[in-house]
């Protein structure tokens, strides 16, 4: 059962009516009405253009990925996320020195956060990497591109 939507020129005298009504109460409120008024507004303003100068500065990159450092429990944790609507096949991430984690595939929105200690070198037997290895960059390799997140870049 689908409601009939009002036609626009059967709203306008209402909404105009209300619109009216609001500036009048508002022109014969007090004065301190007003300062609060204009205190609110103006952080709402403020918050707005806050909030997209934030997401402007959002980088972007080529296999639309989230990754970042964490420490968690006295361990750095290397965290990546996949924003992209297609699944990664052949996940690679390395740490520098050639520091590897291997993921077959990673889903849309799908999040892996492996601690330093889990990436090897050569073969998978050595794991020496210390818990306190932060490491200043790291790469994602996909089989839909790569992206090399820089931690000076971030902090």
């Amino acid at each position: 059962m689908s409601k009939a939507r009002p036609k626009e020129s059967e709203t306008s005298p209402a909404v105009l009516g209300r619109l009216r009504t609001l500036i009048e109460s508002f022109r014969a409120s007090s004065q301190y009405f007003k300062w609060r008024t204009a205190v609110v507004a103006g952080w709402v303003i403020a918050s707005a253009f806050s909030v997209a100068l934030a997401m402007s500065g959002v980088e972007r990159n080529p296999i639309d990925a989230m990754v970042g450092v964490r420490t968690v429990l006295g361990t750095h944790v290397v965290f990546v996320q996949n924003n992209s609507s297609q699944p990664w096949q052949n996940v690679t991430i390395e740490l520098p020195g050639g520091w590897i984690y291997e993921q077959r595939t990673m889903r849309p929105q799908e999040r892996v956060l492996p601690p330093v200690t889990e990436f090897y070198r050569g073969d998978k037997d050595n794991r020496e990497l210390s818990k306190d290895f932060f490491p200043a960059q790291v790469t994602v390799s996909t089989s839909g591109g790569i992206y090399v997140w820089d931690a000076s870049r971030s902090r």
